[in-house]
């Protein structure tokens, strides 16, 4: 029985959360039945990332992508694609804009996309219409789940502000504090302020996170005593 190609493509092999999604799914599927590939829009990174898929035996391809916007990226992926004939292709983060036009082209191919944020958040409002496109024509968004057997939670701003999404990921804020000593003074009415109800606003105007739910908020001042 000949083995099931699944690519998983990705902007670059940087270190961010969403790569190191796309890499550890390539690394964790069963080898006997699945053979991994791994298509990068720009050249090597030389990160942690390009090491892990060498030592697993993983093929990348690197395609060059230059920064802004690259025409060349349109026919160096589809003939990749047209090499490897994959069975599944697995977008991630704001590739579609690229890759659309090459997975349309493949009818026998499951199309496949995570949803590393917010839809409205994951890729700016130009390239919203083909985000849009892309998921009414073929592209199937799929709920994960962090368990085999689920539960499977779809990517919402309920499941990423109260945590249940499985690919959340949060930002942390680490001190140098001295057991038994308290925060100095500053430092303090800085964090307490980053954790109102002003300071989450802020974030949320910001546009880049989602605030914290009230109760998490809480949680994280008392750790400030």
């Amino acid at each position: 029985m000949s083995k099931i190609k699944v690519v998983q493509i990705v902007p670059l092999l940087s270190p961010g959360g969403a790569e190191r999604v796309a890499v550890h799914i390539a690394r964790g599927v069963n080898r006997r039945r699945y053979e991994p590939i791994v298509i990068s829009f720009t050249g090597r990174v030389g990160c942690d990332l390009d090491h892990m898929l060498e030592e697993a035996g993983i093929e990348v391809s690197y395609l060059g992508k230059h920064p802004g916007f690259d025409y060349r990226v349109y026919s160096r992926l589809d003939s990749v694609l047209k090499e490897y004939e994959p069975d599944v292709i697995h977008t991630h983060l704001h590739v579609l804009r690229y890759a659309l036009p090459s997975m349309l082209l493949r009818k026998g191919a499951a199309m496949l996309h995570t949803v590393h944020n917010l839809a409205e958040r994951e890729i700016e409002p130009r390239a919203r219409l083909i985000q849009r496109y892309a998921l009414t024509h073929g592209v199937k968004p799929i709920a994960v789940a962090a368990n085999e057997g689920g539960p499977h939670v779809e990517p919402t701003l309920e499941s990423f502000r109260n945590r249940s999404y499985p690919l959340v990921t949060g930002l942390y804020i680490y001190l140098n504090r001295e057991p038994g000593k308290p925060l100095a003074p500053r430092l303090r009415e800085f964090l307490t302020y980053i954790l109102s109800r002003d300071g989450q606003q802020r974030v949320a105007e910001d546009g880049m996170y989602i605030p914290l739910t009230a109760e998490l908020a809480r949680e994280q001042l008392k750790k400030l005593n």
